[in-house]
């Protein structure tokens, strides 16, 4: 029997609801869950993974931005716990890493998913900006998704069982990628990825003074 990973974010000791989104979609499916995270800050998150058929954790930050190890390193889990559908958020880092493990692995790879039927392999998402929607069937031995923050619900607990650890070191390989620096957004607010509520304004509130109030109201 095959099982799903799935692919936990942990950034400056902030774990997003859309782990637990894909979380819930993955015990839906009534396999064996394992989640996989790059991160030296777990032990302050794993009371939110409970139930799992294990955590596997290599036990770097995610911010070293080490695109082509965490690749290979996640392709070698991958095969060694039959890992056949793997789950994350659609997010800066999972755009960057999985289309590297999707290749990596000969795998399919579909982002941004607003619906996936993991017992036949089916996944919907959005094109041309949001005018259609496309159905996708997948056939391959391995699929990758990423799903849409905010779309699916998280409505099922955990077990409260503890989940069983196990470190994997981050494999040595030829870089191929280097990244000198990430620009990171100061302004303070919100991404609009994680909000919960949107207040958007056009030419009706009159000027760009105006938006003043929409901020007022968002906050």
């Amino acid at each position: 029997m095959s099982n799903i990973g799935v692919f936990i974010e942990i950034i400056d000791g902030v774990l997003k609801k859309v782990n637990h989104e894909a979380l819930s979609l993955a015990r839906k499916s009534g396999k064996d869950i394992y989640a996989i995270t790059i991160s030296d800050e777990l032990a302050s998150h794993k009371d939110q993974l409970k139930g799992l058929k294990g955590i596997i954790q290599i036990p770097v930050k995610l911010t070293e931005n080490k695109p082509d190890q965490f690749a290979v390193t996640l392709v070698e889990i991958i095969k060694k716990y039959e890992i056949n559908d793997l789950i994350a958020g659609y997010t800066s880092v999972s755009r960057d890493l999985f289309p590297r493990v999707s290749a990596k692995i000969d795998g399919s790879l579909i982002n941004d998913c607003i619906e996936i039927d993991l017992e036949n392999r089916i996944a919907v998402k959005p094109v041309y900006a949001g005018k259609l929607l496309q159905e996708y069937k997948l056939e391959d031995e391995f699929n990758l998704f990423t799903i849409r923050s905010n779309v699916f619900p998280v409505d099922t607990e955990a077990d409260g069982q503890d989940s069983p650890i196990e470190t994997v070191e981050l494999q040595d390989t030829e870089t191929l990628t280097d990244v000198y620096e990430v620009t990171k957004d100061d302004s303070g607010h919100i991404d609009v990825i994680d909000a919960e509520i949107i207040v958007s304004g056009g030419r009706g509130i009159g000027s760009r003074e105006n938006f003043d109030h929409l901020f007022d109201l968002a906050k």
